[in-house]
């Protein structure tokens, strides 16, 4: 299903200094697989273009390709991840290149190699550049320092939650009056309770053979042992005869071995026919309705917990590690519960307190989830404070160049 910004977006981002020019937007990404480096881009762009400007995306490719193009999105496929300097610096003459080719007027990096090649591409293209930090862990030292030289010659960075910015004050030294917190914002016209019919509820519980009258868990999460599958299992272990049904849904296609450590242990702790892999699902919207409580169990910090965004816009109750971004998406105790990290008992209890809610405590949690969303974590404002840094740092550069005339 194409995930389209609402057209109250494409309104906010038209009044913005930035989109009145018609900007032309250059915007560099690894891939484009289901997360939230790939989805802000992909919405962000969308407005861009709604509002009449260009936007030009730089990537491998990926499971949303055909989003971009459908949305009116320029993409070039590039080889973006890596950690070799000769890569990169080809991969920075490209980006000087298209820039010429297609007018662009912005450059906007959304990880540690791109920034670094469009910081080296900047030399030659003469453009700002943006960089967005949607983490700050570092796989290697020298991409460390690639990426710490790369954030000092940067115009400006926007970190996507209040986390990763103190990270990037603290150990990329940013300073603050080159750094923005802007939030990936949540299509609410798509994650919207009110536009999920019976129809579409009762096709996804079929097709997953979900059991009646058993309340549902889904961890909707990547296949990979950072996210906390064995703790959920733990966990849930912990809950006895409690009846409950849990979905892990994510693609988990690419880590068999994981996988089957992960089924193994289901099998020891005695829950076959009670949790289980779901796959991939591109309609996560009735999936969240279909659930009574969404986990998110994760070992480390998160930059931007989607899932627990998500969730509460689609009103739903959340359990979350309370590490990272997560005490700033999950309202707790009004919306959800933050259980301290890695600690299985923890986790089973604010499960258990999840799945005992009356409905009359249930209906409360979802109206002040879903307030929550829509007072912070909104599609329009991602958009708005985006283009907002845009006209902003073309500003200070046309006034650079009077000064320097």
């Amino acid at each position: 299903m194409p995930i389209d910004p609402s057209s109250s977006s494409a309104s906010l981002a038209s009044e913005s200094p930035a989109a009145r020019q018609a900007l032309s937007v250059l915007e560099i990404l690894p891939r484009l697989e289901v997360g939230g480096t790939a989805r802000s881009a992909i919405d962000l762009s969308m407005a861009l273009v709604r509002a009449g400007g260009r936007a030009l995306i730089v990537s491998e490719g990926g499971r949303l390709l055909p989003e971009v193009l459908r949305g009116g999105i320029t993409h070039e496929t590039l080889r973006v991840d890596s950690e070799s300097p000769w890569l990169m610096l080809k991969l920075a003459w490209h980006l000087s290149r298209l820039a010429g080719r297609d007018g662009i007027d912005i450059f906007h990096a959304r990880s540690a190699p791109a920034a670094w090649a469009t910081v080296k591409a900047q030399r030659f293209a003469k453009l700002p550049v943006i960089v967005t930090l949607h983490d700050c862990d570092m796989p290697t030292r020298r991409i460390h320092h690639w990426y710490a030289d790369a954030l000092r010659h940067a115009d400006h960075v926007i970190a996507v939650s209040d986390f990763v910015a103190a990270e990037a004050r603290n150990v990329l030294g940013i300073a603050n009056d080159r750094l923005t917190v802007i939030p990936h914002g949540i299509n609410l016209a798509r994650f919207n309770p009110g536009a999920i019919n019976a129809d579409r509820l009762i096709k996804h519980a079929q097709k997953l053979l979900l059991p009646d009258g058993v309340p549902l868990i889904i961890m909707p999460a990547s296949l990979l042992p950072e996210k906390g599958h064995a703790l959920l299992i733990e966990a849930l272990a912990l809950l006895g005869a409690r009846p409950f049904y849990c979905l892990m849904l994510g693609d988990d296609s690419q880590n068999d071995t994981y996988r089957q450590e992960i089924e193994e242990l289901i099998v020891a702790k005695n829950l076959e026919g009670k949790v289980r892999f779901g796959g991939f699902c591109d309609d996560m919207p009735a999936l969240y309705m279909l659930a009574d409580l969404v986990v998110i169990p994760s070992l480390e910090p998160e930059a931007f917990a989607l899932a627990a965004a998500e969730a509460q816009a689609m009103g739903r109750p959340v359990v979350a590690a309370d590490h990272g971004s997560a005490p700033e998406i999950v309202r707790a105790p009004e919306a959800g519960w933050l259980f301290k990290p890695r600690d299985a008992a923890a986790l089973s209890t604010a499960i258990a307190e999840g799945l005992s809610l009356g409905p009359a405590k249930r209906e409360r949690i979802a109206l002040a989830a879903r307030a929550h969303i829509e007072r912070h974590f909104t599609l329009e404002a991602m958009c708005r404070r985006t283009f907002e840094v845009y006209a902003r740092v073309l500003a200070a550069g046309q006034a650079e160049t009077r000064r320097s005339a």
